[in-house]
């Protein structure tokens, strides 16, 4: 009896392991799919209670940071921004003509090559704050206070317990240029605009996409940045898109993969481009096949495409890239 109940039990541990281990597949390597899905700007989301001088100053910022129109390398690599004069990379010089391309170029080095380039911008503390309660009464206009979501490399991101990316350079920039101490605020993507709106902070710089919804919630600046939504599967998947030219080759084997899981960040233009939300614009129907669940930053979607919990993970270009790159560095390559 006692070694039909160690039998019994040895069976029912066995049981158990095995379908903890069907939850639990390898981790695959990743790949982007090199194919335009969609195309957005970027803008600063801004309290609507500012005054039309202050929205003044940010924008006058960015065209000098800008030039006359987004800065997209997808499609225009180049730009006629005159700059500013600023220390990106921690040396202690000043370089002429930085612009929002200076910027953007020297942090995707970082992000991509491992080459520290471009600086974060300084101690928390010190050169900046972290938290509106840290501002001492009857100062808060003393301050530049930014909302910002610092897991969307290399827009902005931590290093340490300070800030880095392209949008926390640019809060420098603004805020050195308004007479202003900075603040910056971390918190969760989808509550960067709500901050905004309830005059929690004055700006959030975020990767942030227009659209008509946030408007009514906040005013936008100029627009600074033209981005592209991207997909990515487990290199197991890549090749059904092998032949894919267009944004209608992509949606056509995604629905043809039938019943799927699919993965992105809360709030941000590759939920919407899986799920569904024309707000975003008119190639965001959605796909009916694919079960989105959102997650709160991309790194964590990236991860559970990387284990085969979802099948495809949709995200702006650049943070997918980094999030996918930097994932797929501590997955061996499996060998023919």
């Amino acid at each position: 009896m006692k070694k039909l109940l160690m039998a019994a039990a040895a069976i029912a541990l066995t049981a158990t392991m095995a379908v903890s281990m069907a939850g639990c597949a390898a981790k695959e390597r990743m790949k982007v799919i090199d194919v335009m899905l969609t195309g957005e700007e970027y803008a600063y989301a801004i309290n609507k209670n500012k005054s039309k001088d202050w929205v003044k100053q940010v924008n006058d910022v960015l065209e000098k940071l800008v030039g006359s129109k987004p800065y997209n390398p997808e499609l225009d690599a180049t730009t006629d921004a005159v700059g500013v004069s600023y220390d990106y990379d921690g040396d202690g010089v000043e370089e002429e003509n930085v612009t929002i391309k200076t910027l953007y170029d020297a942090e995707v080095a970082d992000t991509e090559e491992n080459d520290t380039i471009a600086d974060n911008i300084g101690e928390a503390g010190t050169d900046f704050i972290t938290s509106v309660d840290d501002i001492k009464s009857g100062e808060r206009d003393q301050y530049f206070v930014v909302a910002t979501n610092a897991e969307f490399a290399p827009w902005e991101d931590m290093d340490g317990n300070s800030f880095r990316g392209v949008d926390m350079h640019v809060a420098k920039i603004i805020a050195e240029a308004m007479g202003l101490k900075l603040c910056i605020v971390n918190m969760e993507f989808d509550v960067v605009i709500q901050n905004v709106n309830q005059g929690k902070a004055d700006i959030g710089m975020a990767g942030l996409t227009y659209n008509p919804t946030r408007a009514e919630m906040v005013n936008f600046s100029t627009h600074y940045y033209g981005t592209t939504q991207r997909i990515a599967v487990r290199e197991s998947d890549a090749h059904l898109f092998a032949d894919c030219k267009n944004e209608a080759d992509v949606r056509k084997v995604i629905t043809e993969m039938g019943n799927i899981n699919g993965g992105a960040a809360d709030g941000q233009s590759g939920y919407a481009y899986l799920a569904g939300d024309t707000n975003f614009g008119e190639k965001f129907t959605g796909f009916p096949n694919v079960t989105t669940k959102g997650y709160p930053n991309i790194s964590l979607a990236v991860q559970d495409l990387s284990v085969g919990k979802v099948r495809i993970v949709a995200a702006d270009k650049d943070t997918l890239l980094d999030a996918v790159n930097s994932l797929n560095e501590t997955i061996p390559v499996e060998e023919e």
